[in-house]
């Protein structure tokens, strides 16, 4: 029901890109790619950020996400310097 409400804020093209960034961006983390999956979260995040707003739920899972990428990516250059 929150996708359908999604796709109809956001417009077609927008919908879709949003959907195939946060696609990629797992699959690009199961196969260890994180600094590919944290460019995918940046451009759901930015698409839904202008279409939702800062405080809207949906930017939060998003931004918690990119998060938890960043935070990994810190953890493994710090454990090799």
């Amino acid at each position: 029901m929150q996708t359908l409400a999604l796709a109809a804020i956001l417009s077609a093209h927008y919908f879709n890109k949003l959907v195939d960034d946060t696609s990629y961006a797992c699959r690009t983390l199961v196969v260890g790619d994180t600094a590919q999956a944290a460019q995918y979260l940046r451009r759901a995040l930015a698409i839904q950020t202008a279409a939702l707003g800062p405080r809207h739920p949906h930017v939060g899972t998003v931004l918690h996400n990119l998060g938890r990428i960043l935070h990994d990516e810190k953890e493994v250059l710090l454990s090799v310097l």
